[in-house]
């Protein structure tokens, strides 16, 4: 209650200066003011108004090259997209019907073969081994006799 009581003789003071500062400011705006001469009236020649509207006016900003070419390069630009197109780069995946996408072998560059113990080309052997008799088997099942009625 005691903190209340001497905050308001406080904020009225406060008050009181910011509307004599106030009050202040705008009787000197007002003195200086009347002792100068008043500003001329506003001119509305069409020779006026061009000067004003032609120092506003900004040119338009100079257009960009859509192609530019440069050595071994050529760079094309429209829509907002930047587009380098350069003969020396490796073609891109899929345009070239090649086998760009695998890793080179020196095994097969060179015609060697890929060296194996004698273990791996035994268990290789039995592993085609096996696929063949299954593939003969499968023959023979698929063979469909038919008989007339």
């Amino acid at each position: 209650m005691r903190e209340n009581r001497r905050m308001k003789p406080a904020a009225v003071f406060l008050a009181c200066a910011l509307t004599a500062a106030t009050a202040a400011a705008q009787s000197e705006s007002l003195h200086i003011s009347s002792t100068t001469s008043p500003p001329p009236p506003p001119d509305y020649s069409r020779a006026a108004l061009l000067r004003i509207t032609s120092t506003m006016v900004e040119p338009p900003p100079p257009q960009e090259k859509r192609v530019e070419f440069g050595l071994g390069y050529i760079v094309i630009k429209a829509m907002n997209i930047r587009f380098l197109f350069s003969p020396f780069l490796a073609p891109l995946p899929g345009s070239v019907r090649r086998t760009n996408a695998t890793i080179p072998d020196a095994f097969t560059m060179l015609g060697t073969e890929i060296p194996q113990t004698p273990r791996t080309w035994r268990s290789q052997r039995e592993l085609n081994k096996e696929m063949r008799r299954i593939e003969r088997t499968e023959r023979e099942r698929a063979k469909i006799k038919a008989e007339p009625e």
